[in-house]
């Protein structure tokens, strides 16, 4: 395999038994560009490991202006940062790093030659229009000062990462769509594949790890782009400092060193952007970018407008004289019997936008073949973003009765390639 290497925050951190690095690369330009941007005016040493294989061992430290080889100018104490690592003892250093900052979910920067930028929203009232899918800010204030969020806001680029802070807690992600559009003393900036988190990152969880954050805090305090830090910072250099809550503006930028210090959000922003990668590839494009009928970028968000539209079928069902109504979910939503009715299956899709094409699995196309099958499609389902989650409400319901696929209105998605017998290497 290629040599991997990864950057730790100190030598405590990469001395911890199977401790994560906060981001891996098989490039060690790449990984020291990372290590960089994320720790300006750090008051430590960050280190460099190496992975060809058998493990991580220390590799480099991050002085000032380069990277000393520690293997060769102090080949013993190289020796000994192993050995730590490897379960030995520990020697003279410091205290063990919280689990929380040694767990973390490294960042893959060979995933993408593009490391996103993280922004995050504060919004402080009970609106929520829009909320995970446009940005808004004026230039002026009532009092015709300057807004600095304006300047944030016109500094997004497409593809960049914005987290999203509501009532205290950071309840999701979404991708920068395209440039800022500006319109005089507005801007406005378009946002996809919004995700919706499992579980919000509240103030009170983020307090928990205040240690961490202040770290972050003062590693950023020399680099300018993160001057306004997302969050307010009572006291950050005394002995008890105190989060107080999100800083005072519409827009920050997020130094990436945040998200791995608070492990929930490291956890589901991971998540998050592996659903927004996926949603990138044409033949999955999302509903809400166009009449295609293919589902939502957030799982929950998706399984919530399933639920809704099955919700509504069953309605028209019941209404019908159908009196004992299933769920079944594979290969078919709904069996219902019954009031006098022979059996009946029922396909169940729905959608938030107007479409005019649904995605339909083989096994549901077979089915459909197989069994007298109706197909009801819930489409316009209107979303709104709630403390508990995504609610759904209406829709426009369509039936189908005697429902057999049509050849003809069929346009495959996916191929399965059977591979050659003959390979080049094995």
């Amino acid at each position: 395999m290629a040599t991997q290497y990864g950057w730790w925050r100190t030598f405590e951190h990469f001395c911890v038994p199977e401790s994560a690095p906060v981001a891996v690369s098989s490039d060690l330009d790449r990984v020291e560009a990372h290590l960089r941007d994320n720790t300006a005016g750090y008051g430590r040493s960050p280190v460099i490991g190496s992975d060809d294989g058998a493990g991580w061992r220390i590799a480099f430290v991050a002085r000032k202006s380069q990277l000393d080889d520690i293997r060769v100018a102090r080949p013993g104490q190289a020796a000994k940062y192993d050995a730590a690592r490897a379960g030995g003892p520990r020697g003279n250093r410091g205290d063990v790093p919280p689990v929380d900052e040694t767990s973390v979910a490294p960042v893959d920067l060979d995933s993408s030659a593009k490391v996103s930028r993280v922004w995050m929203e504060v919004r402080r009232d009970n609106n929520t229009d829009d909320f995970g899918e446009w940005l808004y800010s004026y230039r002026y204030r009532e009092d015709g000062s300057a807004r600095p969020a304006f300047a944030r806001v016109e500094q997004l680029q497409p593809d960049d990462h914005v987290l999203h802070y509501w009532r205290h807690a950071i309840h999701g992600m979404s991708v920068v769509e395209c440039a800022p559009q500006v319109d005089g003393d507005d801007v406005r900036v378009q946002l996809r594949d919004f995700v919706l988190f499992p579980e919000p990152v509240t103030l009170d969880l983020l307090r928990d790890h205040t240690t961490s954050i202040v770290d972050v805090y003062h590693q950023t305090r020399s680099v300018r782009r993160y001057q306004q830090f997302p969050f307010q910072i009572d006291h950050p250099s005394s002995s008890e400092p105190t989060l107080h809550g999100a800083a005072v503006t519409y827009l920050s930028a997020v130094p990436p060193a945040l998200i791995p210090a608070v492990p929930l959000l490291s956890a589901q922003y991971v998540s998050a952007v592996l659903a927004s990668e996926q949603e990138d590839l044409p033949e999955l494009r999302e509903a809400v970018r166009g009449p295609q009928g293919r589902g939502p970028a957030d799982p929950r968000l998706r399984r919530a407008i399933e639920l809704h539209a099955e919700d509504m079928a069953i309605a028209l069902l019941d209404s019908e004289g159908f009196t004992e109504i299933e769920r079944i979910g594979k290969p078919y939503d709904l069996r219902a019997t019954g009031g006098g009715h022979d059996e009946l299956h029922v396909e169940v899709k729905g959608s938030s936008q107007a479409i005019d094409t649904v995605v339909l699995t083989r096994n549901e196309v077979i089915h459909a073949d197989d069994h007298t099958t109706s197909l009801v499609v819930v489409d316009q389902i209107e979303v709104a973003i709630t403390e508990d989650g995504y609610n759904c409400t209406g829709g426009k319901v369509r039936r189908w009765d005697l429902w057999v696929p049509e050849r003809n209105a069929l346009a495959p998605l996916q191929f399965e390639y059977q591979l050659p017998d003959e390979v080049v290497v094995e």
